[in-house]
């Protein structure tokens, strides 16, 4: 579904169409066609970009609280969840007695009981 939307849904980005329409008009005319946003924009490097593609997410995480807030939250329900899988391992071989190499099979079975239930 959401190829097909990429694919039929027009292009909207405004620099983008204005490059696609000098281009087009170099094509058709022979003449050199730039726009205004191509003719003043500088020289992207590779260096630049990698620069601005790693900054985003921590401008993004420090400037917008709500991205900082679900953040957070998600890493506590991650890490109580992890946390549990790990002593749920821990109580199998302490209380139930098996044997470290029968430790791993509760999580497997717990998981197969869970997908049986749906």
């Amino acid at each position: 579904m959401c190829i097909l939307v990429a694919v039929l849904v027009p292009e909207t980005y405004g620099p983008l169409l204005l490059k696609r329409r000098a281009q087009a008009l170099t094509k058709m005319t022979g003449d050199v066609h730039v726009s205004k946003l191509m003719k003043y924009e500088p020289e992207m490097t590779l260096r630049k970009k990698l620069k601005i593609a790693m900054s985003r997410p921590w401008l993004m995480l420090f400037h917008e609280p709500i991205v900082l807030v679900l953040t957070i939250y998600l890493s506590l329900l991650y890490g109580t969840v992890n946390l549990k899988q790990a002593c749920f391992i821990i109580w199998w071989l302490t209380c139930v007695s098996f044997t470290c190499s029968l430790a791993p099979f509760p999580l497997s079975t717990r998981s197969i009981e869970a997908g049986m239930k749906v």
